[in-house]
């Protein structure tokens, strides 16, 4: 997807907590962007009736904004992570993936984002991770396929359980049918530096979730702490310059990440979980770290207002450029 479209927000960060889709679509459009990502198709319609998608869509229209949707949790190993899915499919995931894909077509919806896992599923007491990758591969290539069918493309977003490579290695799985969202913040979990990942990643993306946050380095290794874009480790102008060398520039979404992840590298256990750190990306990272916060933690609000100025002021540069 080109991000011609200007760039989106997510439902759940608006200010005020929009209890409506009007209310979400008019404060998307009243902090400029051009797309607002819902969690799920059944936000816009919950018996996902063609009448009710096709009136979501001619609202979003009516702002000039157009819809994102999540699909949520593709784990073969724990299907039950989605619950509304399942339920979609009378329990066959496969069949709750063309479901919510036949009605992303109708609202209007290209692209469909999804996860495999959560952090914990890295730990050595659950199914070996190598096996989730592996299983849930066949579950994303077979879904990918099914929504193809209604020209619905999937993208598997750098989740906090997942390095680049363990993304690259479902891309390949899929031959190339699936795209990645490529969320910088997610990553730095791993230890990988935001331009090292991005350019092993490049050629994939399709939508770049924006954020920022710092490495505050603790007894045991470090804590994410959460920034407003443009505070923290991540320097946004390279990763984006990297990717618009790639070719058409992908779709910018601002997503404001909740939680202060804490990364006990320091803990041979940890590196047992994490095989892909490398020493530089370490090193790189370790360098740019802090003893302690600059600053007091912004809040959600704030961190929105300062992105969505941030993103505003990118697009308007970008467009003027070319």
């Amino acid at each position: 997807m080109s991000g011609s479209t200007g760039f989106g927000v997510v439902l759940r960060d608006l200010p005020g907590a929009p209890a409506t889709l009007a209310a979400g679509l008019d404060a998307a459009a009243a902090a400029g962007a051009g797309r607002l990502q819902v969690p799920s198709l059944l936000r816009l319609d919950p018996a996902l009736d063609p009448a009710g998608l096709r009136a979501a869509r001619a609202e979003a229209a009516a702002r000039g904004l157009r819809l994102d949707a999540q699909l949520g949790v593709l784990n073969a190993v724990r299907p039950e992570r989605n619950p509304d899915l399942l339920r979609l499919g009378d329990g066959d995931p496969l069949r709750g993936v063309e479901r919510t894909a036949a009605a992303a077509a109708i609202a209007g919806i290209e692209t469909l984002h999804f996860t495999i896992g959560q952090l914990e599923d890295r730990e050595p007491d659950r199914t070996a991770w190598s096996e989730q990758l592996e299983r849930s591969a066949v579950l994303v290539a077979a879904a990918a396929e099914v929504a193809a069918a209604h020209a619905v493309r999937l993208v598997l977003k750098t989740h906090e359980e997942m390095s680049s490579t363990d993304v690259l290695a479902v891309v390949d799985a899929c031959d190339g049918a699936i795209g990645v969202g490529l969320s910088p913040v997610n990553l730095l979990i791993g230890l990988e530096e935001p331009g090292a990942a991005t350019r092993r990643l490049a050629g994939h993306v399709d939508t770049v979730f924006l954020d920022d946050a710092s490495l505050v380095r603790t007894p045991g290794g470090y804590r994410r702490r959460m920034e407003p874009l443009g505070h923290g480790t991540i320097d946004w102008p390279e990763v984006l310059s990297l990717l618009s060398s790639a070719g058409d520039g992908p779709a910018l979404t601002l997503d404001i990440h909740r939680a202060a992840f804490d990364i006990p590298c320091f803990d041979p256990g940890w590196s047992r979980c994490w095989p892909d750190v490398t020493v530089g990306e370490f090193a790189a990272l370790a360098g740019a770290s802090t003893a302690e916060p600059v600053a007091p933690e912004s809040g959600w609000d704030e961190r929105f207002a300062t992105g969505a100025a941030w993103l505003r002021a990118w697009t308007t540069d970008a467009q003027a450029a070319a």
